[in-house]
């Protein structure tokens, strides 16, 4: 301001004596001009051009002083951008942080839907209660922002566990269950003899009482090797009792003990190999 004030000085000085300039010709005009009026007559020429070379020269520096603003101005949003710098970074930090624990906890959902959920159909007790525990970890943490109980940009402790808390939740509530209806097997039979299989690895803990006291679960038993017997299997008490009986002596019952059958066939194979399935009777789907 202090230098387009001076120029506006200049400007008046030099338009003054522009004025004194021309009034100074009017008057020689008038009479002969005496050499004391030719000097100063040269004089005022000579300051009229050093003021405009004078003029010329500010407004030169005042273009190059607004161009060195524009550019300070410009490095002025730099730095203020490099400012910015740190705060990004924690930004795009915390973003990559919430893409890994949610990719945690899609790998935490497929496992438990693989091991609890139910084939058939999405509406079932099971499927629904393991899609609303894994929403409920999901959006815990942002619903806790949004009432102020957790504050910052990072993902914080909740965040963190939620794969952890739908992982034992799941655990807890389905695990005691029985999710497979059908299991099978091979058993390995010495002709007149009946092999026992204890189920209790193969059963849920919460099912297994109650498998125990069923009397009409159903099983399927089929020899595999081409041998002129017929195979028979049951289930009692939770113990999976099979054999084999030779072809032409009927199928009797099986005993209650694991002693040798009451048959009498020569050059019969020493092993049978018997493939059997059972259904528990769970409903899944």
């Amino acid at each position: 301001m202090a230098e387009r004030s001076g120029a506006t000085g200049l400007t008046t000085v030099a338009s003054n004596a522009s004025n004194s300039n021309g009034a100074v010709i009017r008057q020689s005009a008038s009479r002969p001009a005496s050499a004391d009026e030719r000097r100063l007559s040269a004089a005022i020429e000579r300051q009229r051009k050093e003021l405009q070379q004078l003029q010329r020269a500010h407004d030169d520096l005042t273009r190059k002083v607004e161009a060195l603003e524009k550019r300070a101005n410009s490095w002025r949003g730099a730095l203020d951008q490099l400012k910015d710098l740190p705060q990004q970074r924690q930004a795009l930090e915390s973003q990559l942080q919430s893409a890994r624990v949610q990719q945690v906890s899609g790998v935490v959902g497929n496992l438990q839907a693989a091991a609890f959920g139910d084939a058939g159909s999405v509406f079932t007790r099971n499927n629904l209660f393991l899609a609303g525990n894994q929403l409920f970890w999901i959006f815990l943490d942002p619903v806790l922002r949004q009432l102020g109980v957790i504050r910052g940009t990072s993902p914080g402790v909740v965040r963190w566990l939620a794969p952890v808390g739908s992982l034992l939740t799941g655990q807890l509530a389905l695990a005691n269950q029985q999710h497979v209806r059908f299991i099978s097997g091979v058993a390995t039979v010495t002709p007149g003899t009946v092999t026992l299989d204890t189920l209790r690895d193969r059963i849920a803990d919460g099912f297994w009482e109650k498998f125990q006291r069923r009397t009409d679960i159903a099983v399927t038993a089929v020899a595999l090797d081409q041998q002129p017997f017929v195979p028979f299997a049951e289930v009692r008490q939770g113990v999976l009792r099979v054999g084999v009986t030779p072809l032409g002596k009927g199928v009797g019952e099986p005993p209650d003990t694991g002693g040798l059958l009451l048959v009498s066939v020569p050059s019969l194979p020493q092993r049978v190999r018997v493939a059997w399935i059972v259904d528990t009777g769970v409903a899944s789907g």
